[in-house]
């Protein structure tokens, strides 16, 4: 048989058994709140995890190929299978506590925010000049008792006194239409932030141990197609390089035209998806133990 039968065969069956990776994978690599890099960046992990799973089942096949045997996989699968269902669920927890801690601080912040918007007491009080005010009725109250006759003066200045007072009543509401401006210029600037970027490392690890766990049932097959020459190394790695490659290119290229699923994918949280694939992976578990 052609060599490129034997690869397009190859690359046929690891797309078929990637189902559960694209739970997971149709968020990390179309959704708007992760950046084009990082998208990528997931897309590589996914990519790089696959890979090291067929060349990992190549290297226990050359050091166990003689002893293992079917029998021996079986019981490996099913422990792997329910160490993959509680990671999942551990990995849901987490990001569940992450999406609550982020929701605290939203309205924390906008508490604080609207607070200091509609309180501009304290920010306004710092613009007055406390030391001209005493210096001003120092002088004056020396003045009035130092010449009583000053005291007649002082009142008949008393419009050129209060014209000071209007004006100072209107550098204070000056200020404190600034103070608003600035505290509404927070405000906006908190709610133009609340979408905020993902941290690169939490996102890339995150997907790293979810295509860990979704590449264990591949780390189930790939020994024994290897052992049964089905597929040589080569024609499997190539075989699951050209099926990731075009998983990845299906959700990065066909899915995010869909603008409608992308504003639905955007809404999901993450525990949200990486829970379903914990189930997925938790119905797999009870069906390998029952048999």
């Amino acid at each position: 048989m052609k060599w490129y039968v034997h690869l397009l065969a190859a690359a046929f069956l690891v797309f078929a058994t990637m189902g559960d990776d694209a739970l997971y994978l149709v968020v990390y690599l179309t959704s708007s709140r992760f950046s084009r890099r990082l998208r990528l960046w997931n897309g590589f992990i996914f990519c790089a995890v696959l890979q090291s799973t067929v060349w990992l089942s190549y290297g226990a096949v050359l050091l166990f190929g003689k002893t293992l045997s079917t029998s021996d996989i079986e019981p490996t699968k099913k422990r792997l299978a329910s160490i993959a269902a509680g990671i999942g669920w551990l990995l849901s927890f987490f990001l569940f506590l992450k999406w609550c801690r982020k929701r605290i601080r939203k309205r924390i912040r906008s508490h604080d925010a609207y607070a200091a918007a509609f309180n501009p007491v304290e920010a306004v009080s710092t613009d007055i000049d406390t030391r001209a005010c005493l210096k001003r009725n120092g002088d004056y109250y020396k003045t009035v008792h130092s010449d009583p006759d000053a005291l007649n003066i002082s009142n008949a200045n008393y419009g050129t006194l209060n014209g000071d007072s209007e004006l100072g009543a209107n550098t204070v509401k000056a200020n404190e239409s600034t103070d608003l401006e600035r505290n509404g210029g927070i405000i906006l600037k908190r709610h133009e932030g609340e979408n905020e970027p993902e941290n690169f490392f939490e996102v890339t690890s995150t997907v790293l141990v979810l295509a860990i766990l979704g590449a264990l049932d591949e780390l189930c097959y790939f020994p024994s197609l290897l052992m049964s020459e089905t597929f040589d190394v080569i024609e499997l790695s190539l075989g699951a390089l050209l099926a990731s490659i075009a998983m990845v290119s299906v959700l990065t290229f066909a899915l995010p035209r869909v603008q409608p699923l992308l504003q639905f994918l955007d809404s999901i949280p993450l525990f949200i998806i990486v829970c379903t694939m914990s189930i997925v992976m938790t119905i797999d578990a009870v069906k390998a133990n029952s048999n």
